[in-house]
């Protein structure tokens, strides 16, 4: 359980710092090379985040107890939710 808890945050660490540090660097050398160098930048960044966000998402549904706590912080979304919706429809 540690094991897959450390895996989980090195996963986190890498996703950030494969997303954020070449974006730095890039704006701070100066070489964005105008808008479209930097809307390629941006989308390839939000590409490679969506990727690692569905291998986190992967490794915590392959493990069973990842996976209880997964749905019991979905569950919990879903009441405040239906709640809210509740109240506003009143």
């Amino acid at each position: 359980m540690v094991m897959k808890a450390k895996l989980l945050v090195a996963a986190i660490v890498t996703m950030f710092a494969t997303v954020l540090v070449p974006m730095t660097v890039r704006a701070s050398d100066g070489t964005g090379g105008g808008a479209s160098g930097e809307m390629g930048l941006v989308m390839s960044a939000i590409t490679t985040l969506t990727t690692l966000i569905g291998n986190i998402f992967t490794l915590m549904t392959s493990n069973p107890v990842l996976a209880i706590f997964l749905a019991a912080g979905l569950l919990g979304v879903a009441i405040v939710v239906f709640k809210r919706l509740r109240g506003a429809a009143r």
